[in-house]
């Protein structure tokens, strides 16, 4: 039961990630430039998506 809680946990925590750095790319695109603070923010989802995947 507590695997499949912590699976669930890890897989909506890892989804939300993904779907945070999707929202970020597409603005990016709309806007048509980058700014220093997108950037930083892509490298501050990288952080606790690389820690979600080496839980297990």
């Amino acid at each position: 039961m507590v695997d499949t809680f912590v699976l669930t946990a890890l897989f909506v925590l890892g989804g939300s990630i993904v779907w945070s750095v999707i929202c970020t790319c597409f603005g990016m695109v709309e806007q048509k430039f980058r700014t220093i603070g997108d950037t930083l923010l892509l490298f501050i989802y990288l952080g606790p998506g690389a820690m979600n995947g080496t839980t297990e």
